[in-house]
């Protein structure tokens, strides 16, 4: 797939393009909500998690150029050139050994979420205004920092799709919480209301800001990072569609199984821990409920990532902490991090190496449950 997007730099604006690789048809690539609305249960929103993409960034030439073919290098100084340079040196000189269309890239490997909007009109205005609505609730909701997490389009005409990554290094575990939550996009479309000055519960313009905000403000959508889509962007465009999507239902799914679960866990563990893998086969091996989430960040202003996670409802959830034999190093800044998540009302549970796997698990009776019981 691919997506042209502008960015400036240096003495002007190039053009750039996205480029991801996963297959589609793995399992990790499977959608992980549908949100749908009203009685016939209208699909407004799929959502595809894609964890450990790679990403492309291929930057295309000059904006101003006729062709966008790239940019022109001398291959014998490694200098880069006009487009209008001649091949040959004036006055005789030696020739220049020009090599042209080279495009510049740079590539990374992150956790991708997918966006494809159900609308009548999927116009660059409607897009790309959800797209930053969206970001923004995110950001709200979670109490994320605005260059954590980056947004673009991408594909074309109804292909055309809006992807988040994570740009922060190791993740911050929010897309996995997003697609699990029940209801958690209906959430966020009315954070995003209010954020575009619009009652939430009815959709009607608040009065304060039909004239300070005529489209879009600094309040709302505008930023300096996305001063190039300004002109794309109109709350109007977007209130409609998210007064839909807030009184929305999450489409009912057959979920995943529990082998698939296993998979998806062990596939997250972090390959240098084999007592990770150990806790999470024997559980597998007894039938005991497995963890909702691998290496997840609960709360986003408490930097500990616990090795599993599970949910318990509507309050926080258990913190599975696997302590190798490696952990001694780090125990003292590990209990002051875990000390806070157990303020925030999260429940801590330590797994250590050297005693036995099956004493430890059986002293949670209630968190490792039987699959009959619990998952």
């Amino acid at each position: 797939m691919a997506a042209h997007f502008i960015r400036r730099g240096g003495a002007g604006t190039r053009r750039l393009s996205g480029h991801d690789a996963f297959p589609f048809s793995g399992r990790l690539c499977r959608a992980g909500a549908d949100i749908g609305g009203g009685e016939k249960a209208e699909s407004l929103l799929e959502v595809r998690y894609v964890p450990q993409a790679e990403i492309w960034r291929i930057n295309h030439g000059w904006r101003r150029s006729s062709d966008r073919n790239g940019f022109v290098i001398d291959t014998n100084t490694s200098a880069w050139q006009r487009q209008s340079d001649d091949d040959d040196e004036p006055n005789g000189t030696t020739p220049r050994a020009v090599r042209r269309q080279v495009r510049p890239y740079v590539s990374d490997t992150r956790n991708l979420l997918l966006l494809r909007a159900n609308a009548e009109e999927l116009d660059e205005d409607f897009l790309r205004t959800l797209a930053y609505s969206l970001r923004r609730a995110i950001q709200l909701d979670y109490q994320i920092e605005e260059q954590e997490i980056q947004v673009e389009l991408i594909g074309s005409e109804r292909q055309r799709r809006i992807i988040l990554w994570e740009a922060a290094e190791g993740g911050i575990g929010v897309w996995e919480r997003l697609i699990k939550e029940p209801g958690a996009f209906a959430g966020l479309a009315r954070t995003a209301l209010d954020l575009l000055h619009f009652d939430a519960a009815t959709g009607e313009a608040k009065p304060d800001w039909t004239e300070r905000c005529v489209a879009a403000c600094y309040d709302c959508l505008l930023s300096y990072a996305n001063q190039l889509d300004h002109r794309h962007l109109d709350r109007h465009r977007v209130c409609d569609y998210l007064l839909r999507l807030a009184r929305s239902e999450p489409v009912k799914s057959g979920g995943w199984t529990y082998d698939e679960q296993y998979v998806w866990l062990w596939e997250r563990t972090d390959s240098a821990s084999s007592f990770e893998r150990s806790f999470l086969d024997h559980l597998y091996e007894r039938k005991l409920r497995l963890p909702d989430f691998a290496q997840d960040t609960p709360v986003a202003d408490v930097f500990l990532q616990p090795d599993f996670y599970y949910q318990r409802g509507t309050i926080p959830g258990v913190c599975v902490f696997i302590d190798g034999p490696h952990h001694a190093s780090r125990t003292a800044e590990d209990r002051s991090a875990r000390e806070a998540l157990e303020d925030r009302g999260f429940r801590i549970v330590a797994i250590a190496a050297g005693r036995p796997l099956a004493e430890q698990i059986d002293t949670y009776p209630d968190v490792f449950t039987s699959v009959a019981n619990g998952q």
